[in-house]
């Protein structure tokens, strides 16, 4: 047995005063990399960049800290900050598109489809690894934050609402729905730790570092479990999935160029659905050969919903997801201005004057006159310890 203890784990508390980093990360001049990962390789802590592409790190110790900023198409961005005598670094990125080589060099066996070939080697080369972690924590700090949904509920017809609600609330996320449909901003952040042992995950030290609004410890408590996360056997069900679609639809995943990372060759699975002469979405797999781990999953939507996750190597080859985000696509309110006028206009009832204003309002953002940006973003940020790893 080979144990990686070290590795990604807190060191011993020091007599130091916490550091912080605070930055933005463009992709030009003018376009800010909204929702960038960035990612400190030697603590494993990590966030997740704004709507402007700002970040903010706490709770920092040593004299450096090498940082890790990534986004969809970019090569990631390496580099070291240094505090200042206050104990504050600042760090502005502007990051690459990712060169690509566009040099097919996979050989599959019998001609094999490329995906197919890929995702299982993937799920092969996964529940062997799964039986050679003997044990594992994960410390997940997840953050939830939503704003501006409490107006959706009361511009749709009752009937919908009901239907939506209900379908809701039987997948479980009754508690999340009642809350975003009563407050104008959500913003949870909570952490907890999962113990991996023997293929069994367990869960404790559950913490909330805020919740607006404040929730009773029952409901925050029911919240919470909604977002607890197994990274092993959810890197497993997605790559489940897409090697089920891929042999449905031959073809339907390309490879489109390889690249070199850690000192490997890393191919590049994608999948787009076009209607028309427009790609609605596109998926990239970025699959790592020889240990044939995963090492970062991207999924962007036409109208900028994503899905990101990057995977890092926990000891003995095995990758494991350090961080994830999740962000449906933003709302358009020329649509719902429409579906707005549509249910007063079937409402037998006159608008009530909230419905007035919200209507108002809807109108002015549609128009350019006001600024309303609902959205919904979660994420995860893992760091593991005490890892032992059979050969």
């Amino acid at each position: 047995m080979v144990c990686f203890g070290a590795l990604f784990m807190s060191m011993a508390p020091r007599k130091v005063d916490a550091r912080s980093i605070e930055g933005r990360v463009m992709l030009s001049d003018s376009v800010s990399a909204s929702f960038a990962t960035v990612y400190l390789p030697t603590t494993g802590q990590g966030t997740v960049c704004d709507m402007d592409g700002y970040f903010r790190l706490d709770s920092l110790q040593g004299a450096e800290c090498p940082v890790e900023v990534s986004y969809v198409g970019y090569t990631t961005h390496r580099d070291t900050v240094r505090w200042d005598a206050g104990g504050n670094a600042q760090l502005q990125v502007k990051m690459e598109e990712e060169p690509i080589s566009l040099t097919n060099v996979l050989v599959t066996p019998n001609g094999e489809d490329a995906a197919v070939y890929l995702f299982q080697k993937v799920i092969e080369q996964g529940e062997i690894n799964r039986k050679r972690i003997q044990h594992l924590e994960a410390n997940v700090r997840t953050s939830f934050f939503a704003q501006d949904m409490d107006v959706l509920p009361r511009l749709m017809p009752k009937a919908l609402y009901f239907v939506m609600k209900s379908a809701m609330r039987m997948a479980g996320y009754g508690v999340v729905i009642d809350i975003l449909f009563k407050h104008p901003k959500v913003d949870m952040e909570f952490s907890y730790q999962m113990d991996y042992t023997q293929g069994k995950a367990s869960y404790r030290n559950e913490r909330f570092a805020r919740c607006v609004p404040e929730l009773s410890d029952k409901l925050a408590k029911k919240c919470s479990k909604l977002f607890f996360y197994n990274p092993i056997d959810a890197t497993l069900d997605r790559i489940s999935i897409a090697l089920k679609y891929a042999k449905k639809n031959p073809g339907s995943y390309r490879l489109v160029g390889t690249i070199e990372e850690q000192g490997r060759v890393v191919d590049i699975l994608e999948h787009q659905y076009v209607k028309g002469d427009t790609v609605m979405f596109s998926t990239r797999y970025y699959i790592m050969e020889d240990v044939w781990s995963l090492l970062r999953y991207e999924s962007r939507s036409m109208s900028n919903g994503e899905k990101r996750q990057e995977f890092r190597n926990i000891g003995g080859d095995i990758y494991l997801p350090v961080l994830r985000v999740d962000l449906p696509s933003p709302i358009d309110m020329n649509e719902m201005v429409d579906m707005a006028k549509k249910s007063i206009a079937e409402s037998e009832d006159k608008p009530s004057a909230m419905e007035a204003s919200i209507l108002r309002r809807m109108e002015d953002v549609a128009n350019g006159r006001r600024k309303y940006q609902p959205y919904i973003k979660n994420d995860y940020s893992i760091q593991y310890s005490n890892v032992s790893i059979a050969q």
